[in-house]
């Protein structure tokens, strides 16, 4: 909730729990996750690159005929964690309370960074992913993964090849969000704060 200080000044009041999601959820659209994206370019860029590399080897054609719908979920849940991880103690993107900013407040700015990074790699994981299918398409002919995997093959082989092959290269990815600029970084996925002087907690009155 937004309240009047004086001077003209606004005041953000979390008084309530709708009060605190309404002020997330705006903190979270004033980061545009869409603007992280184009932000972290190298992230994609390493990501594919390490997707075009494993394509081409038949020990990951494999392992995604082995595994599971279950584990390969937990993989691609796996790296998509490890990535936004990296991307906020790499470019030190977590918010410590101190004096000038409340406990609750810090907790709402590192809420507000996280959210933020999982809409931004969700959607380059779809990206990715989309772009590995292509990629695969092209690369690896029928035939060969069928000699490979010693039984005939089919569109769900390639979308399933995709699916690891892309949650591994997530890996890739961190490596690559390393190159960036960490200003860059910070304005993509760090970009709105409230100041600590319009904050006020219900407790403190």
């Amino acid at each position: 909730m937004v309240g009047e200080a004086d001077a003209g000044e606004l005041r953000y009041v979390a008084s309530r729990l709708t009060s605190r999601v309404r002020l997330l959820t705006g903190m979270v659209k004033a980061n545009r996750a869409g603007r992280a994206l184009l932000g972290l370019s190298k992230l994609l860029v390493g990501a594919f690159g390490t997707a075009a590399f494993a394509l081409t080897t038949n020990t990951i054609w494999q392992m995604g005929d082995a595994l599971g719908g279950l584990r390969l979920a937990v993989i691609m849940l796996l790296g998509l964690t490890a990535l936004v991880a990296w991307l906020i103690v790499a470019h030190d993107l977590w918010e410590k309370p101190d004096r000038e900013t409340p406990a609750e407040l810090a907790r709402l700015f590192n809420l507000g960074t996280i959210l933020t990074l999982i809409l931004a790699t969700a959607v380059s994981y779809l990206v990715l992913f989309a772009g590995t299918v292509l990629a695969a398409a092209l690369l690896i002919d029928t035939s060969v993964l069928e000699q490979t995997l010693q039984r005939p093959v089919d569109s769900t082989d390639y979308l399933t090849l995709a699916w690891i092959t892309s949650s591994l290269a997530t890996v890739g990815g961190a490596i690559g969000s390393g190159l960036e600029n960490e200003e860059t970084v910070r304005a993509a996925a760090y970009g709105y704060h409230p100041e600590p002087g319009g904050w006020r907690d219900e407790k403190d009155g």
